[in-house]
């Protein structure tokens, strides 16, 4: 046998040796049996160097190297900007740069393991990046691997997701009302970003759901959105059902159906595909826009607000704020606290309630400082604070009371008695349930 064809043998065979062992580790790893014949059958695709579903195309096991310039392929395939895929391949080179770095022998993406992954994640930490950072790293390449799993030969993603921990927490803030109308005049100027803010002023949808409105979700009939929200899709078997504004009506109305939704150009971006976020950069630059334009101005405002001393900058303005700005206003004009959670499609009212109590938080401060000028006694203080609670409860009682009718009288229901066994004082089970019944009667 030629010598070359020996060395190449033995390489082969030592590289084999090498695979299996791994493959070993990683079965040994699962219990589950169909998990494990995923594996196997993963593995060995690669190894036979056929792609599944193309018999006679070769796909020799990708490398490390490889990476970046087959997931520029894929992303141009699809069509991604130009701009979107440049920083994803940023991600792609610090990713492989830390590979080589800690792991030299490390040649192929479908040896990277869940262990290599956990340690990329603390050396991207211990690399001095912000928080916010190294959670856009951990999340680009969660991506990379994910929409490479065919060309890798896995669909493992051993990069660990990371959410960012906030040096100091920030909501986003609500617009006034004079900035809501700047707003909405630049907003029927622009016809590619503005809709999607008309929509989401409106309603309080986030962007993805304002963009992705559907006309099987209006009923302008009844002045209802009935619309499935795709961060809780998931969780929640509810839809946000969003009353129809006056304002909405009209710009609804003006709108030709050209298909499934109600703005067709911008829903079919949105969903296009993962990597693209043309939208929010393209709100990010309307805002700056109207930002600039409120310059010295009683009504001007910042976008990011600057955190303490090498923190970087945290969003103080958004499209968030729109969702803020929309349930602030209806807890200030009474509205239910479940008919808002419905509106905004929330999973349960906690969210709604930290509005509530933000909205509140001068009144209680003003009480909390004339219990401390009165040199109240301990268990004075705490009948107080019990009483406060009890009267704020039973505002809310008699809100949804007055909005029982025959149709909502089930929803409410729930929620009167949610609301009575946390211990709302002087209103008995007997006297809440008469007052719906009567109302629905």
């Amino acid at each position: 046998m030629p010598e070359g064809l020996v060395a190449e043998f033995t390489a082969s065979k030592t590289e084999a040796k090498t695979r299996l062992k791994d493959l070993e580790r990683e079965l040994e790893s699962t219990e589950d049996f169909a998990e494990a014949w995923r594996i196997v059958e993963n593995r060995v695709r690669v190894w036979r160097g056929r792609k599944k579903g193309k018999e006679e195309k070769e796909l020799k096991p990708l490398r490390l190297q490889q990476l970046k310039a087959e997931f520029k392929a894929l992303a141009k395939a699809d069509g991604i900007g130009a701009g979107h895929v440049a920083n994803y391949l940023g991600y792609i080179d610090t990713f492989i740069s830390a590979m080589k770095k800690m792991y030299p022998k490390l040649v192929y993406c479908d040896d990277v393991s869940d262990a290599h992954g956990k340690e990329y994640l603390k050396w991207l930490l211990g690399s001095g990046l912000a928080s916010s950072t190294v959670s856009k790293h951990a999340s680009a390449m969660r991506t990379v691997f994910r929409r490479m799993e065919d060309r890798i030969g896995t669909s493992k993603i051993p990069i660990p997701a990371y959410k960012a921990v906030a040096a100091e927490t920030e909501h986003h803030w609500d617009f006034t009302e004079e900035q809501l109308d700047a707003i909405r005049v630049a907003a029927e100027a622009d016809k590619w970003i503005g809709p999607v803010v008309i929509v989401g002023m409106e309603t309080g949808l986030r962007l993805g759901d304002a963009a992705t409105l559907a006309w099987t979700s209006i009923d302008l009939e009844i002045g209802m959105i009935d619309h499935e929200c795709r961060k809780t899709a998931d969780s929640s078997e509810e839809n946000a059902a969003c009353p129809i504004s006056p304002r909405l009506g009209g710009f609804l109305r003006t709108q030709k159906r050209k298909g499934q939704y109600v703005l067709p150009d911008q829903a079919t971006r949105y969903l296009s595909s993962e990597l693209d976020t043309s939208l929010s950069d393209a709100f990010r630059r309307f805002l700056r826009k109207v930002s600039k334009s409120l310059q010295g101005t009683e009504h001007s405002f910042e976008i990011n607000k600057k955190r303490k001393k090498g923190v970087r900058a945290v969003a103080q303005y958004g499209f968030g704020s729109f969702r803020s700005t929309f349930i602030t206003k209806a807890l200030r004009e009474g509205k239910p606290i479940e008919a808002i959670r419905l509106a905004v499609g929330h999973v349960d009212d906690s969210m709604i309630r930290k509005f509530y109590d933000r909205r509140n938080r001068g009144e209680k401060l003003r009480l909390y400082r004339s219990w401390w000028d009165s040199g109240l006694k301990e268990e004075d203080v705490q009948l107080r604070a019990k009483l406060k609670d009890t009267q704020g409860m039973l505002i809310e009682v008699q809100e949804v009371v007055a909005s029982t009718t025959a149709e909502n009288f089930p929803t409410m229901k729930r929620l009167l008695l949610r609301m009575l066994a946390m211990g709302i004082n002087g209103l008995g089970p007997t006297n809440s349930g008469g007052s719906c019944d009567s109302k629905s009667a």
